[in-house]
């Protein structure tokens, strides 16, 4: 059985839709265009999240590698909205 807690941080950051996926939605502020170069591009998504590949089609291959002690410094923040 799943505690309240549990529950609720599950359905706080992503939910389980298949054995193999899981379904994050999130309302980012900024343009379409920024937000999606953001998240598909390796050079700047790797300033905010993780380096890794991302294939471009649907039901490919996400590899997504972080490394927390190389995350950018205040001075390559991206642009603020």
């Amino acid at each position: 059985m799943t505690s309240p807690a549990t529950a609720f941080a599950s359905a706080d950051y992503g939910r389980v839709i298949a054995p193999d996926a899981v379904r994050i939605e999130r309302l980012l502020p900024g343009p379409i265009e920024r937000v999606w170069s953001y998240l598909t591009e390796e050079n700047k998504r790797r300033l905010w999240m993780a380096s890794g590949t991302i294939g471009s089609s649907e039901g490919a291959a996400v590899e997504h590698v972080f490394r927390h002690s190389g995350l950018t410094t205040e001075d390559d923040r991206p642009p603020k909205k």
